[in-house]
């Protein structure tokens, strides 16, 4: 039984993550993935506790309901599960930086910051052509 249930951290970790609002423990397992892993509320509850007593989760009130029991919700404390954007480029170079004046690179592309004024600088791509370019707009 132990190995059965060491399963059901990184399942209720993976659905509080992916949860918008916070869940009480008979609301997690409606879930599939949870109910595959738990067999009663009272047992996601004292796990829900676990990862509050870790400080992985929040712990709110429950809504007091006669037909849901739960004493407590709970929500994910750290970072959601989000596709993170993948950037090939990083932070800018710095080539010169004045007082009146700063000029970075990143990528191909030369920025120029003048007080009032921004100027980008890209290299064209070596099939640019100057005269298509000008039909185009």
């Amino acid at each position: 039984m132990a190995n059965f249930e060491n399963t059901l951290f990184p399942t209720l970790e993976a659905v509080l993550q992916a949860a918008t609002m916070p869940l009480d423990c008979v609301q997690l397992l409606n879930f599939p993935e949870v109910k595959a892993h738990a067999a009663s509320p009272s047992r996601v509850s004292d796990y829900l506790s676990k990862l509050w007593h870790k400080g992985l989760v929040s712990r709110l009130p429950a809504e007091n309901d006669d037909k849901d029991p739960s004493r407590w919700r709970y929500q994910w404390r750290g970072d959601r599960t989000k596709p993170t954007p993948k950037t090939t480029e990083g932070t800018p170079k710095v080539i010169a930086d004045r007082p009146s004046m700063r000029i970075t690179e990143l990528g191909g592309t030369v920025t120029v910051e003048i007080s009032d004024l921004i100027i980008s600088i890209r290299k064209k791509p070596p099939t640019f052509s100057y005269l298509e370019g000008l039909k185009n707009g």
